[in-house]
């Protein structure tokens, strides 16, 4: 228990930006150009 309580945040730091970046390229590859950009436009 010491180890990861030296360090709790680490891990769940990479894992999210694993996964939104995971979240990113999948809207990429299965969204056309024209409405993401609408939407990062829009908000």
């Amino acid at each position: 228990t010491g180890r990861t309580m030296n360090m709790p945040e680490l891990p769940w730091l990479l894992l999210g930006a694993v996964g939104f970046a995971t979240l990113l390229a999948l809207y990429w590859q299965f969204s056309p150009r024209r409405s993401a950009s609408m939407m990062l436009r829009g908000g």
